[in-house]
């Protein structure tokens, strides 16, 4: 079997104005501040530390996926379960190094990249029935968006832009999805169609993310030194929205070419189980 990642973004629904709301960051006027030496080491120097947590998870997959059965599995055989799986199955975000949502915007004269890792939410569902009642909410504090710069972070979250104040937090919604296979097994993927709603910046809209991958990782030893004592579900996604479509304009002068409307995305978020 090959090793597939997991490009999606479940609840990753929070992600998406998370994304937004790091390119407003980073269509602040503080593009022509200085970076400060010492908060940029220390953003540098959590990054690195997000990257190696995600890594040690993925190599987890990896292996997980390597030793599952590489044979299709007959249409009249029933699909494995693990002991007296729970149902439905609720696994929750919180925030730390295992979750993280990064925005991009691509502007003329300026690329500019942000993160975050303070995510809460949780993700129900029924193993053997994906499409039947799930429950996904995922929610991210704007506060928590940077972009390696303070001034331009500060710009990012004002009444400008984001408004932290007044719009504290970017929620996802899970509708419907659809999954391939039908089912989600130990050790193995399923490769999601969601649908589901955005909130951001005091407004609503509906969220289309195809592509979306789910793997459920059974506990094992390694996730003991990160503080998981649980199994885990291992979600990855990529997408794009449009600052406009929330309400936040770019202006057509200076600061529109240092940001763009488009923002990209992508999460990777892990779920532990109840």
């Amino acid at each position: 079997m090959s090793k597939t990642h997991l490009r999606f973004s479940v609840p990753i629904l929070t992600l998406i104005a998370i994304v937004a709301i790091a390119s407003i960051a980073a269509c602040s006027k503080a593009g022509s501040a200085t970076l400060d030496p010492l908060r940029n080491a220390d953003v540098l120097a959590e990054q690195q530390a997000v990257v190696t947590a995600n890594r040690k998870l993925d190599e987890s997959i990896e292996r997980a996926i390597d030793h599952a059965p590489v044979e299709p599995r007959p249409a009249t055989q029933a699909p494995a379960r693990s002991p007296n799986p729970p149902r439905p199955l609720t696994f929750r975000l919180s925030g730390g190094p295992t979750q993280l949502v990064e925005f991009v915007t691509d502007a003329p004269i300026e690329t500019i990249r942000g993160q975050t890792h303070d995510i809460a939410g949780r993700i129900a569902f029924d193993a053997e029935h994906l499409g039947e009642g799930v429950n996904v909410h995922v929610e991210v504090p704007v506060a928590t968006l940077e972009t390696g710069i303070d001034l331009r972070d500060t710009h990012m979250r004002g009444d400008a832009w984001l408004d932290a104040r007044k719009f504290p937090k970017i929620t996802f919604d899970l509708e419907s999805l659809r999954a391939a296979p039908g089912i989600l097994e130990p050790a193995r993927t399923s490769t999601l169609t969601l649908d589901g709603r955005l909130t951001m910046h005091g407004i609503t809209r509906p969220l289309h993310i195809e592509g979306a991958s789910v793997t459920w990782l059974p506990h094992e030893p390694a996730f003991d030194q990160m503080g998981l004592h649980k199994d885990l579900l291992r979600v990855r996604a990529s997408w794009t929205v449009l600052l406009s479509d929330f309400g936040v304009h770019v202006p057509d002068h200076l600061i529109g070419k240092k940001v763009s409307n488009e923002v990209s995305i992508t999460i990777a978020l892990s779920g532990a189980l109840e």
